[in-house]
């Protein structure tokens, strides 16, 4: 029964991080080893979405293949790179940890889609502004989902809808 639909592939994950005092990533080593059958080549690509997520000027991914007799591994809910930035993710709130920097702010100093940059606040009166002087709170950058779903009906329809709720009388 177990044979006809596959497994998820055993692995086996190491990551070393370096960093300064300030939390500013210095290395990723990120070393995967996997199982598979004795006649295929499936790997569980751990560090594929390593290579893309923090910005660091040495990095290092191994991938390894232990072989043994047992079936070929497949991807089981979501590909390999679920269990490796499981991997990553832990090591950098560990390292955060050893810092005493907050996980999200170590996350923003490094990320890799994110230039180095200056901020300067100006002073200046703003009506809108709460009893704590702030509009809103920062957030990671995330998709609204009101425009999603507005997007997709969009997509489906061809009806752009532009304000909510999102009624069958407003497409009809």
């Amino acid at each position: 029964m177990y044979t006809g639909c596959g497994h998820r592939s055993q692995t086996q994950q190491h990551v070393t991080l370096g960093a300064t005092k300030e939390g500013k990533l210095t290395l990723i080593n990120h070393i995967g080893t996997s199982l598979t059958s004795l006649f295929d080549d499936f790997v569980e690509p751990v560090g594929a979405a390593t290579i893309m997520m923090y910005a660091c000027p040495n990095l290092e991914i191994k991938y390894r293949l232990a072989r043994i007799n047992a079936d070929t591994p497949i991807f089981m809910r979501g590909p390999g790179e679920a269990p490796g930035m499981f991997a990553l993710e832990s090591a950098m709130d560990e390292l955060a940890s050893a810092l005493n920097i907050d996980p999200i702010e170590q996350r923003l100093r490094n990320h890799a889609d994110i230039p180095n940059m200056e901020v300067q606040f100006i002073e200046e009166h703003d009506p809108y502004v709460n009893a704590l002087r702030t509009k809103s709170l920062g957030e990671l950058p995330i998709v609204g989902v009101a425009a999603a779903i507005s997007n997709a009906v969009y997509h489906a329809t061809g009806k752009r809808i532009r304000d909510l709720p999102i009624t069958p009388d407003k497409l009809l």
